[in-house]
């Protein structure tokens, strides 16, 4: 059976995903939130899960990768056609840059902050 999602997000996990999103903006790298989050954010729906996914460009893992471990955090590129991970503790963000059934690249045109809204 599956493991429920859990009702509160513990503040380990929250503040391991709040010190990599404020460390990549600090160097400039740009990311887009996905996931449940992403979708608790247009939907105020909130599921919490076992990670955070962020999709990147390719060409940024190996510098997200370095700019997360002089914070202690371990990175690795799981699967190098799509996706790298990084750990702290049993806490992990999805680095996502391709898609595992219908291949994308993530492109700088569709990255337009505060271009996307919700649906109604």
């Amino acid at each position: 059976m599956a493991k429920a999602a859990a009702a509160v997000l513990d503040e380990h996990s929250r503040a391991f995903y709040r010190d990599a999103l404020s460390r990549l903006d600090a160097a400039g790298i740009e990311y887009l939130v996905g996931g449940a989050y992403a979708f608790a954010r247009y939907t105020g729906i909130e599921r919490h899960t076992k990670d955070f996914d962020i999709f990147i460009r390719r060409h940024d893992f190996e510098r997200i990768a370095e700019v997360l471990s002089r914070a202690g955090y371990e990175s690795e590129l799981t699967f190098p056609h799509w996706l790298g991970k990084s750990f702290y503790g049993d806490d992990f963000i999805d680095l996502i840059f391709s898609g595992s059934l219908a291949p994308f690249r993530a492109k700088s045109s569709a990255w337009t902050c505060g271009s996307f809204r919700p649906r109604r």
